[in-house]
Protein backbone atom coordinates (compact mmCIF):
# COMPACT_ATOMS: atom_id res chain seq x y z
CA UNK A 1 0.00 0.00 0.00
CA UNK A 2 1.76 3.78 -0.76
CA UNK A 3 1.16 6.55 1.26
CA UNK A 4 -0.97 7.99 -0.53
CA UNK A 5 -3.45 5.45 -0.74
CA UNK A 6 -2.68 5.29 3.44
CA UNK A 7 -3.68 8.89 3.72
CA UNK A 8 -7.05 8.64 1.90
CA UNK A 9 -8.17 5.56 3.56
CA UNK A 10 -7.49 7.25 6.66
CA UNK A 11 -8.71 9.99 5.56
CA UNK A 12 -12.00 8.59 3.92
CA UNK A 13 -12.57 6.31 7.50
CA UNK A 14 -12.27 9.52 9.74
CA UNK A 15 -14.66 11.65 7.57
CA UNK A 16 -17.18 8.58 7.61
CA UNK A 17 -16.61 7.80 11.92
CA UNK A 18 -17.43 12.23 11.83
CA UNK A 19 -20.62 11.44 9.45
CA UNK A 20 -22.01 8.51 11.21
CA UNK A 21 -21.90 10.87 14.45
CA UNK A 22 -23.15 14.19 13.64
CA UNK A 23 -25.82 13.11 11.21
CA UNK A 24 -27.82 11.85 14.34
CA UNK A 25 -27.02 15.17 16.58
CA UNK A 26 -28.50 17.39 13.58
CA UNK A 27 -31.56 15.17 13.07
CA UNK A 28 -31.97 15.63 17.39
CA UNK A 29 -30.91 19.11 17.65
CA UNK A 30 -33.68 20.16 14.67
CA UNK A 31 -35.25 23.42 15.77
CA UNK A 32 -33.26 23.75 18.69
CA UNK A 33 -30.96 26.90 18.97
CA UNK A 34 -27.76 26.79 16.61
CA UNK A 35 -26.80 23.11 17.29
CA UNK A 36 -28.85 22.28 14.11
CA UNK A 37 -26.60 24.39 11.95
CA UNK A 38 -23.78 23.44 13.53
CA UNK A 39 -23.94 19.68 13.16
CA UNK A 40 -25.47 20.16 10.05
CA UNK A 41 -22.41 22.02 8.32
CA UNK A 42 -19.92 19.49 9.94
CA UNK A 43 -22.23 16.61 8.08
CA UNK A 44 -21.65 18.26 4.98
CA UNK A 45 -18.20 18.89 5.00
CA UNK A 46 -17.55 15.14 6.15
CA UNK A 47 -19.59 14.15 3.11
CA UNK A 48 -17.61 16.18 1.03
CA UNK A 49 -14.16 14.82 1.99
CA UNK A 50 -15.72 11.51 2.07
CA UNK A 51 -16.79 11.70 -1.45
CA UNK A 52 -13.21 13.66 -2.31
CA UNK A 53 -11.09 11.29 -0.69
CA UNK A 54 -13.08 7.98 -2.71
CA UNK A 55 -12.81 9.88 -5.91
CA UNK A 56 -8.91 10.20 -5.60
CA UNK A 57 -8.94 6.57 -4.53
CA UNK A 58 -11.06 5.65 -7.56
CA UNK A 59 -9.73 7.37 -10.11
CA UNK A 60 -5.73 7.31 -8.41
CA UNK A 61 -5.41 3.89 -6.90
CA UNK A 62 -8.09 1.52 -7.61
CA UNK A 63 -11.20 2.33 -10.25
CA UNK A 64 -14.39 1.04 -9.89
CA UNK A 65 -17.17 2.78 -11.42
CA UNK A 66 -20.06 1.32 -9.18
CA UNK A 67 -18.12 3.00 -6.17
CA UNK A 68 -17.80 5.89 -8.35
CA UNK A 69 -21.40 6.59 -8.99
CA UNK A 70 -22.45 5.42 -5.53
CA UNK A 71 -20.26 7.95 -4.20
CA UNK A 72 -21.73 10.49 -6.43
CA UNK A 73 -24.81 9.67 -5.76
CA UNK A 74 -24.42 10.02 -1.71
CA UNK A 75 -22.63 13.46 -2.10
CA UNK A 76 -25.09 14.91 -4.57
CA UNK A 77 -28.04 14.01 -1.89
CA UNK A 78 -26.05 16.11 1.29
CA UNK A 79 -25.36 18.74 -1.50
CA UNK A 80 -28.80 19.05 -2.79
CA UNK A 81 -29.76 18.80 0.71
CA UNK A 82 -27.60 22.14 1.76
CA UNK A 83 -27.76 23.70 -1.58
CA UNK A 84 -31.24 24.07 -1.14
CA UNK A 85 -30.85 26.34 2.08
CA UNK A 86 -29.50 28.68 -0.32
CA UNK A 87 -32.22 28.75 -3.01
CA UNK A 88 -35.50 28.83 -1.16
CA UNK A 89 -37.11 30.95 -3.66
CA UNK A 90 -38.14 29.52 -7.53
CA UNK A 91 -35.43 30.21 -10.33
CA UNK A 92 -32.45 30.54 -7.85
CA UNK A 93 -30.46 27.71 -8.96
CA UNK A 94 -26.82 29.00 -9.92
CA UNK A 95 -23.90 27.21 -11.97
CA UNK A 96 -22.76 24.74 -8.88
CA UNK A 97 -26.45 23.49 -8.62
CA UNK A 98 -27.34 22.71 -12.45
CA UNK A 99 -23.59 21.35 -12.78
CA UNK A 100 -23.85 18.51 -9.42
CA UNK A 101 -27.21 17.74 -11.01
CA UNK A 102 -26.34 17.43 -14.81
CA UNK A 103 -22.88 15.50 -13.11
CA UNK A 104 -25.36 12.71 -11.28
CA UNK A 105 -27.83 12.74 -14.20
CA UNK A 106 -25.17 11.28 -16.26
CA UNK A 107 -23.40 9.47 -14.03
CA UNK A 108 -26.55 7.72 -12.93
CA UNK A 109 -27.24 7.14 -16.13
CA UNK A 110 -23.93 5.63 -17.14
CA UNK A 111 -24.07 3.26 -13.96
CA UNK A 112 -27.67 1.90 -15.52
CA UNK A 113 -26.62 1.08 -19.18
CA UNK A 114 -23.62 -0.50 -17.33
CA UNK A 115 -25.79 -2.54 -15.45
CA UNK A 116 -27.91 -3.37 -18.19
CA UNK A 117 -24.44 -4.76 -20.62
CA UNK A 118 -23.84 -6.89 -17.95
CA UNK A 119 -26.93 -8.92 -17.62
CA UNK A 120 -26.47 -11.33 -20.48
CA UNK A 121 -23.20 -12.77 -19.11
CA UNK A 122 -24.30 -13.59 -15.97
CA UNK A 123 -26.11 -16.52 -14.56
CA UNK A 124 -28.06 -17.45 -11.20
CA UNK A 125 -29.73 -14.97 -8.95
CA UNK A 126 -26.44 -14.39 -6.76
CA UNK A 127 -24.71 -13.57 -9.66
CA UNK A 128 -27.43 -11.19 -11.32
CA UNK A 129 -27.03 -9.31 -7.96
CA UNK A 130 -24.64 -6.85 -9.23
CA UNK A 131 -26.12 -5.63 -12.89
CA UNK A 132 -29.76 -5.44 -10.72
CA UNK A 133 -27.85 -3.15 -8.04
CA UNK A 134 -26.06 -1.02 -11.08
CA UNK A 135 -29.20 -0.47 -12.40
CA UNK A 136 -31.18 0.52 -8.89
CA UNK A 137 -28.57 2.91 -8.09
CA UNK A 138 -27.84 4.21 -11.27
CA UNK A 139 -32.11 5.19 -11.33
CA UNK A 140 -31.93 6.81 -7.86
CA UNK A 141 -28.83 8.59 -8.85
CA UNK A 142 -30.26 9.67 -11.81
CA UNK A 143 -34.10 10.42 -10.07
CA UNK A 144 -32.88 12.67 -7.57
CA UNK A 145 -30.86 14.80 -9.84
CA UNK A 146 -33.40 14.71 -12.30
CA UNK A 147 -35.90 15.98 -9.53
CA UNK A 148 -33.77 19.15 -8.65
CA UNK A 149 -33.63 20.14 -12.02
CA UNK A 150 -37.79 19.96 -12.59
CA UNK A 151 -37.31 22.17 -9.36
CA UNK A 152 -34.79 24.60 -10.59
CA UNK A 153 -37.30 25.15 -13.60
CA UNK A 154 -41.08 25.35 -11.72
CA UNK A 155 -41.86 29.05 -11.85
CA UNK A 156 -43.67 28.83 -8.42
CA UNK A 157 -44.48 26.49 -5.46
CA UNK A 158 -47.39 26.69 -3.99
CA UNK A 159 -45.64 25.31 -0.96
CA UNK A 160 -43.43 28.12 0.59
CA UNK A 161 -41.59 25.93 2.27
CA UNK A 162 -40.85 23.12 0.05
CA UNK A 163 -37.20 23.74 0.80
CA UNK A 164 -37.44 22.48 4.29
CA UNK A 165 -38.83 19.30 3.14
CA UNK A 166 -36.73 18.90 0.71
CA UNK A 167 -33.58 19.81 3.19
CA UNK A 168 -34.96 17.10 5.36
CA UNK A 169 -35.20 14.14 2.60
CA UNK A 170 -31.83 14.82 0.74
CA UNK A 171 -30.02 14.71 4.14
CA UNK A 172 -31.59 11.90 5.56
CA UNK A 173 -31.41 10.28 2.02
CA UNK A 174 -27.56 10.96 2.34
CA UNK A 175 -26.86 9.69 5.67
CA UNK A 176 -28.68 6.75 4.88
CA UNK A 177 -26.06 6.05 2.12
CA UNK A 178 -23.61 6.91 4.57
CA UNK A 179 -24.89 3.83 6.90
CA UNK A 180 -25.05 1.59 3.85
CA UNK A 181 -21.50 2.33 2.92
CA UNK A 182 -20.31 1.20 6.51
CA UNK A 183 -22.39 -1.76 7.17
CA UNK A 184 -21.21 -2.70 3.80
CA UNK A 185 -17.35 -2.35 4.61
CA UNK A 186 -18.17 -4.19 7.90
CA UNK A 187 -19.94 -6.93 6.58
CA UNK A 188 -17.32 -7.37 3.67
CA UNK A 189 -14.67 -7.90 6.15
CA UNK A 190 -16.57 -10.39 8.53
CA UNK A 191 -18.20 -12.41 5.97
CA UNK A 192 -15.97 -12.04 2.65
CA UNK A 193 -17.14 -14.98 0.81
CA UNK A 194 -20.81 -14.89 1.57
CA UNK A 195 -22.61 -14.68 -1.61
CA UNK A 196 -25.78 -12.42 -0.44
CA UNK A 197 -24.09 -9.26 -0.01
CA UNK A 198 -25.93 -7.33 -1.73
CA UNK A 199 -28.85 -7.76 0.80
CA UNK A 200 -26.65 -5.37 2.71
CA UNK A 201 -26.54 -2.55 0.07
CA UNK A 202 -30.31 -2.79 0.95
CA UNK A 203 -31.13 -3.42 4.09
CA UNK A 204 -30.80 0.36 5.53
CA UNK A 205 -33.02 2.10 2.56
CA UNK A 206 -35.59 -0.47 3.24
CA UNK A 207 -35.51 -0.21 7.31
CA UNK A 208 -34.42 3.74 7.43
CA UNK A 209 -36.82 4.87 4.15
CA UNK A 210 -40.70 3.95 5.98
CA UNK A 211 -39.04 6.12 9.11
CA UNK A 212 -37.76 8.96 7.08
CA UNK A 213 -41.16 9.12 5.38
CA UNK A 214 -43.44 9.15 8.39
CA UNK A 215 -41.41 11.81 9.73
CA UNK A 216 -41.58 14.39 7.00
CA UNK A 217 -45.58 13.44 6.78
CA UNK A 218 -45.18 14.54 10.81
CA UNK A 219 -43.39 17.62 10.10
CA UNK A 220 -45.86 18.59 7.06
CA UNK A 221 -48.98 18.29 9.06
CA UNK A 222 -47.20 19.93 11.96
CA UNK A 223 -46.41 22.77 9.61
CA UNK A 224 -49.72 22.81 8.09
CA UNK A 225 -51.79 23.08 11.69
CA UNK A 226 -49.32 26.26 11.86
CA UNK A 227 -50.01 27.91 8.53
CA UNK A 228 -53.70 27.53 8.66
Amino acid sequence: MTALETILIGTHIAAGAAVLASGPMAMLTQKVGNGHRKAGLFYFWGMFTIFASAMLLLTLVRFNLFLLVIGIFSFYLSFSGYRVLKRKLPNQANWLDWGGALLSIVAGIGLFVVGLKLIPGMGGSVHLALPMLCMLFGFFTFDSARKDVVFFLTKDFDDKIWWKYHHMQAMIGSYIAAVTAFIVQIGGHLAPTWDYQWVLWLLPAAILSPIMGRWIKKEKAKDELVLN
